[in-house]
Parts: structure tokens; sequence; C-alpha cells
């Protein structure tokens, strides 16, 4: 896959939003993760969610899904308050 585009953040408050968008290369690229869950292909691409530290702590969280031949990884960023 490639990475053809990542958003800025988006969001108020607490939280924020950052979408990143992949295409697959070829047919074969589909085919190899087409079964897993979005969240593993999110991994596998290096993004993984986080645990706050303390009180007021930033962490992430990633999820992923298919659209049509792309796939979207979601990125939230927030505030444990």
């Amino acid at each position: 896959m490639e990475k053809i585009y990542t958003s800025e953040l988006s969001g108020w408050d607490e939280s924020a939003d950052r979408v990143h968008i992949y295409k697959f290369k070829s047919e074969e690229d589909y085919k190899a993760v087409c079964n897993m869950p979005g969240w593993k292909i999110a991994e596998e691409l290096g993004y993984r969610d986080t645990q706050p530290y303390c009180p007021g702590g930033q962490y992430e969280r990633y999820s992923g899904e298919f659209y049509g031949n792309y796939f979207i990884v979601k990125e939230t960023l927030a505030l444990d308050v």
C-alpha cells in the first residue's frame, strides 16, 4: 500500500481526528489484507494505540476501514480529562 494523503488534525476540546489514506498498488496488495480486521492492518502500517500515563495525559486511538480501492486509517488524539 502507498500513503497518498494525511489530513490536518480536526477537532476541539478533549479530542481531534486525522485520516491517513492508503491506495492499494495491486490486486495482490488488496488480497493480502482483505480478510484482516481494520485495526490489525493499521497496526501493521505502524499505527498503535497508546495509553495515557497520568490524568490529563495524551493518548492515540486508531481504526481502519476499506473504501473501494482505498484503506483509511482514522487517528483520534485525545486527552484523559
